[in-house]
């Protein structure tokens, strides 16, 4: 982890590569969480939220890129799923981020993206 100008810490390729295992891990989770839900969702009698499609919708982090001065955000895992706006967030959203920032990026955030 390197800080920025502003004195902001920000992640580098090396701590990407370092943290591949974890990010790995969160997003197969976060999948599984989402389709946990929905099934529940389903189960009570209720309908798979095909909502708005929104673009994305992701979980970032400060990056500090080769020969950059500047950290910006990095997307490390996109949303699951496709159609339905609502679908991951909430509880799963809430656990994967609980998940990467106990396991060591607690600079981790949710972006939702645009709405289409």
């Amino acid at each position: 982890m390197k800080f920025d100008k502003n004195h902001q810490p920000c992640l580098t390729d090396e701590d990407l590569e370092r943290y591949r295992w974890l990010i790995d891990a969160a997003t197969s989770l976060w999948a599984f969480l989402v389709k946990e839900a929905a099934d529940a969702r389903v189960a009570q009698g209720g309908q798979r939220d095909i909502g708005s499609v929104v673009l994305g919708a992701r979980i970032e982090v400060p990056y500090l890129g080769p020969r950059k001065r500047i950290g910006k955000p990095r997307k490390i895992i996109s949303a699951p799923g496709g159609q339905g706006c609502g679908c991951w967030e909430g509880k799963p959203l809430q656990a994967v981020l609980g998940f990467l920032q106990e396991h060591g990026l607690p600079s981790a955030r949710y972006n939702p993206g645009v709405m289409d």
